[in-house]
């Protein structure tokens, strides 16, 4: 039997944990961006966990993201919409929320909701059998562990991370949640090097 795999990416949790864990806050804003597919393809790719004796295949990429308000910055709504339809067109499921202006900053509002809520419908409605959340977010916590403890469902709850940012890795207490820790050249592999600003 191989085993259907869905990767759950928190994309700016990535983006935010590549730039401070490879030291290149002060890069161009290119800098820390992956190819979501690509980045599937590589942690599908390797060895499985302990007692996982089963083939795997990945089946599908979602990325959970904040864009710019097309009123207020129009060259960054139109810059994450070309990044938008770069994915997609690779196979990823996107989910895009607009940014909030909230004292004076801008801020992504209902994007860890949303990736928490089709991590359990996913796993609840039988879309895959290994759901890996990619995040160091602990307000996903719980929804890992919903289905980590409903093992009637027969998901594998996994998760990744960079293995060089600070920040811990995402966990279920009294559960054995496997990480797939990503390395620079793991990054420098699936790193997207477009530049989807204008310069005109």
């Amino acid at each position: 039997m191989t085993q259907r795999v869905a990767l759950f990416i928190d994309h700016q949790n990535v983006y935010r944990c590549a730039r401070e864990a490879y030291e290149i806050p002060g890069a161009p804003s290119s800098y820390g961006q992956i190819q979501p597919w690509e980045l599937g393809k590589l942690i599908v790719a390797r060895a499985l966990p302990p007692g996982c004796k089963e083939d795997r295949k990945l089946s599908c990429v979602h990325v959970y993201l904040g864009r710019p308000s097309q009123k207020q910055n129009a060259k960054g709504y139109a810059a994450s919409r070309r990044q938008i339809a770069a994915m997609e067109a690779s196979g990823v499921i996107v989910s895009a929320r607009t940014l909030r202006h909230q004292d004076g900053r801008l801020q992504e509002k209902g994007i860890d909701v949303s990736l928490a809520v089709d991590y359990v419908a996913g796993a609840v409605d039988g879309s895959f059998d290994v759901g890996i959340v990619f995040s160091t977010d602990t307000d996903l916590i719980p929804a890992l562990e919903f289905v980590a403890h409903r093992r009637a469902l027969g998901v594998s709850v996994e998760v990744a991370a960079w293995k060089d940012h600070k920040n811990e890795r995402l966990d279920v207490a009294g559960e054995h949640v496997w990480c797939h820790y990503l390395s620079r050249s793991d990054y420098e592999q699936v790193r997207d090097k477009t530049v989807y600003v204008s310069t005109s």
